[in-house]
């Protein structure tokens, strides 16, 4: 796989950061993420997930979340790689919407509550959750909030493609 663009909320040094922060500079790199994914790029995000069914954990697990042209791809931590790989989420997913938290106990360990929360001075650190049917069950995401406009996005066009049962 070729090099990826990193999504807006995933951020690595002062100046990424400052950019989530900054409300034009954040406007402006969604929109480039956004038009990235719509001309077929690849964008990584760090996120956790679960799912209802499957082999998915039924507990949140920290990841990256590769938006591939050919659909979701949960990836492996750097210091998790040797214990799993890549998954590709095969299922076709028919809705995605955020959520509240579960609790206020889950919402605290995923940065939801507080300074984090929607309003807070650190509203833009803390994480959302996005729910997502599929025609096997429910997978749900934590994603930066300043990821969360681009993995409904995302997501939504998934649910609308016409036709086949893969991801496309």
């Amino acid at each position: 796989m070729g090099r990826t663009r990193r999504s807006t909320g995933t951020t690595r040094n002062f100046g990424e950061i400052y950019t989530a922060y900054n409300r034009q500079q954040r406007e402006q790199r969604q929109a480039a993420d956004i038009a990235a994914v719509d001309h077929g790029e690849t964008v990584t995000m760090v996120a956790s997930y679960r799912g209802t069914y499957g082999n998915y954990p039924k507990r949140f697990m920290s990841c990256y979340l590769d938006l591939t042209p050919d659909g979701l791809v949960i990836r492996p931590m750097l210091f998790f790689g040797q214990f799993w790989r890549r998954i590709p989420v095969t299922e076709k997913i028919t809705s995605a919407r955020t959520r509240p938290f579960a609790s206020r106990r889950e919402a605290f360990g995923w940065r939801g509550t507080g300074v984090y929360a929607e309003g807070g001075i650190e509203q833009w650190s803390g994480m959302l959750p996005i729910s997502c049917t599929t025609t096997g069950g429910v997978l749900e995401f934590t994603v930066a909030r300043p990821d969360a406009e681009l993995a409904l996005h995302y997501l939504g066009r998934l649910a609308k493609a016409p036709g086949s049962d893969s991801p496309r």
